[in-house]
C-alpha cells in the first residue's frame, strides 16, 4: 500500500476522475457552473441513489449484509422485497449498535428487524417527513443532522441514529436516496474549491488534535471499542499507548469483527491488525498541509471505504502524527460556515433517521459477545 504523505499529483488525478464520473450521472444533478457555491448545492446531486446501494433480501443473514457493505464502501444497504421495492435500509451504525447489543452474527434480516434493528421504510410519502429529506434541499442546511451526535447512554447507546439521512424521491417519497458523510467528502473532492472559497487552506485547520482524539491502549476488548466508536463522530479510535501511535481501529474494523463472530471480552486490537488487507499505519498517513479538498479525495479513493479516517502528519522526515481527519470534519467545516438560522426555520426536515429504542429480543444461547 503507498502513503498518501506525497499526494498532489495523484490526487489531482483522482479529483478529476471523481468529478467526470458524477458529470456522467443524471440524477446527481450538477449545476455546471464553475463559481457555485455549497449553499447551491442541493442534497439530491450529492446523496446516493437507493437503486446504488447494496440490496439484500429479509431472508438473509445479516453477516453477508456486512460483507456487502465492506466490500462496497456503503454505509447503508437497501431491504427489499419480493416485489423489488424498498422495504428498509440497514446502515452502518445500526449494525455496529446490534453488535454491542449482542446481536447474533446468524440472524435473518427479517428476524433482526422485527427486534428492532435497522429502519422500516413507510409505503407512504407523508409518513417520511419527520425524518428524511427533499432532494432540492440546499446541502448545507442538511448538514446539522449528519453532525448530531449519539444522545444515548454509553450503556447502551441508543438513540444515536443511523448516521445517513433519506433523500426523498418518486410518488411513494422513497424511491430517492441516502446521504451520507461519505458523499459529502466525495462532493468536496470532486468539487475543490469551488464548492467554498473561504475553505481553509489546510487540513491542520479542521483536524482533530492528538489529544482530543478518542484512544485506547492495546489490550482493549471488543466492548470496549464498541463503546468509544459509537460515542465519537469520527467512528475511529487510536490505538496507542508508551511506545506511541500502533494504528487506527475503525468503524470498517468493528464491522469485520462483527462478521468474523469476535466475542466482547476478547482481546480486540490481537485480531483487528491481522484483518487481511486492512489500511496499516504508513497508508493513513497524509500531510498537515494538504488542501481540504485533497483530503478528501483520498478518503473516498479506496473502494472499500477503508481509509475514510486521516491521520494527520508533519510534512517532515519525521511524518510525526498531529491529529486526524475524517469527513466529519469536513461537514463540520462546511456547517460552521453556513449562515445562523433561527430554531423557527429548522423543521422536521433536518431530523435523523430514528433507530427503534427498544434491544434486540433474541434467544440468549445465540448471542455473541458473552463469556462461555
Amino acid at each position: 500500500r503507498h502513503s498518501l504523505t506525497n499526494p498532489s499529483s495523484s490526487m489531482a488525478e483522482l479529483q478529476g476522475s471523481l468529478k467526470r464520473q458524477a458529470e456522467s450521472d443524471p440524477f446527481h444533478m450538477d449545476e455546471g457552473d464553475e463559481t457555485v457555491e455549497s449553499k447551491e448545492v442541493s442534497v439530491g446531486a450529492v446523496a446516493a441513489r437507493l437503486a446504488d446501494l447494496p440490496s439484500c433480501s429479509p431472508a438473509l443473514p445479516l453477516r453477508d449484509v456486512v460483507s456487502m457493505l465492506l466490500s462496497t464502501g456503503r454505509a447503508a444497504a437497501v431491504v427489499a422485497g419480493d416485489s423489488g421495492a424498498p422495504e428498509g435500509l440497514i446502515a452502518e451504525d445500526d449494525i455496529l449498535r446490534s453488535y454491542l447489543q449482542s446481536a447474533p452474527w446468524d440472524v435473518t434480516v427479517a428476524e433482526w428487524m422485527r427486534g428492532g434493528g435497522g429502519v422500516s421504510l413507510p409505503s407512504q410519502a407523508k409518513s417520511l417527513a419527520g425524518f428524511s429529506v427533499p432532494p432540492e434541499q440546499p446541502l448545507k442546511e442538511a448538514l446539522s443532522s449528519l453532525l448530531t451526535l449519539p444522545s444515548g447512554s454509553s450503556k447502551d447507546c441508543q438513540g444515536a441514529g443511523s448516521g445517513v439521512l433519506l433523500v426523498q424521491g418518486g410518488e411513494s417519497g422513497y424511491e430517492g436516496g441516502v446521504l451520507a458523510a461519505a458523499d459529502v467528502a466525495k462532493t468536496v473532492a470532486e468539487r475543490g474549491r469551488r464548492m467554498r472559497p473561504e475553505a481553509p487552506a489546510s487540513i491542520a485547520d479542521i483536524m482533530e488534535h492528538m489529544e482530543e482524539v478518542p484512544a485506547l491502549a492495546p489490550g482493549f476488548t471488543m466492548q470496549q471499542l464498541l463503546h468509544q466508536l459509537l460515542s465519537s463522530p469520527d467512528r475511529a479510535v487510536l490505538v496507542s499507548d508508551g511506545g506511541g501511535v500502533r494504528g487506527l481501529a475503525t468503524a470498517s474494523d468493528a464491522m469485520w469483527a462483527f462478521r468474523e463472530q469476535i466475542a466482547h471480552n476478547e482481546d480486540a486490537w490481537e485480531k483487528l491488525s491481522a484483518r487481511p488487507g486492512r489500511a496499516g499505519l504508513e497508508a493513513r498517513k497524509i500531510p498537515k498541509d494538504t488542501p481540504p479538498e485533497q483530503a478528501a479525495a483520498a478518503m473516498v479513493s479506496c473502494s472499500s471505504g477503508s481509509l475514510r479516517a486521516l491521520l494527520v502528519v508533519e510534512p517532515t522526515a519525521t511524518s510525526s502524527i498531529v491529529g486526524l481527519v475524517t469527513p466529519w470534519h469536513l461537514i463540520k467545516t462546511m456547517s460552521e460556515s453556513a449562515a445562523p438560522r433561527s430554531s423557527s426555520t429548522q423543521g422536521a426536515a433536518q431530523v435523523r433517521l430514528p433507530i427503534p429504542r427498544r434491544h434486540m429480543r433474541l434467544h440468549k444461547k445465540r448471542q455473541i459477545g458473552r463469556a462461555h
